[in-house]
């Protein structure tokens, strides 16, 4: 009876591995939403920045708009991340956060650019780290477990 019950825990360890997400959808889930307030409302869907609102100032008209995200090593983007900014909120976001919005991001680029392989999976993250070891710190530069 024991046997059986550790084999049952088992098969449900190794099969609950299936229900887990992407690291694809991790990061998109992060920038979708990660901490109540869309990355997306501000820099687009892709990154690349997209006007937020205009307004007048002494007959001069303002145009503000979120910045590109899309061409910042890793360094750059964790940086700009955990900066005060007048505007965009502080999110606070572990290292573990940021590298996953990050090779989001990367690639949901790259995907634009290359032409759709026949069964490619919608969830298959493709976008290794080790093309961008020159981007990471020393600091950043820690495992990523999903």
């Amino acid at each position: 009876m024991q046997k059986l019950i550790l084999f049952s825990l088992l098969f449900l360890i190794l099969d609950a591995k299936n229900e887990f997400i992407s690291e694809y959808e991790y990061g998109q889930m992060l920038y979708s939403n990660p901490r109540g307030i869309s990355c997306t409302n501000c820099h687009g869907e892709f990154g690349e920045g997209k006007v937020i609102a205009t307004y007048k100032q002494d007959n001069q008209e303002i145009t503000l708009k979120g910045a590109d995200i899309r061409d910042l090593n890793l360094t750059q983007f964790h940086k700009a991340l955990n900066a005060n900014h007048t505007i965009m909120p502080r999110y606070y976001l572990v290292n573990q956060e940021v590298i996953a919005i990050y090779k989001f991001i990367k690639e949901k680029n790259r995907r634009l650019t290359q032409p759709k392989i026949e069964n490619d999976e919608e969830d298959l993250f493709i976008y290794s780290e080790e093309n961008n070891e020159s981007d990471l710190e020393p600091s950043l530069n820690t495992p990523t477990t999903f």
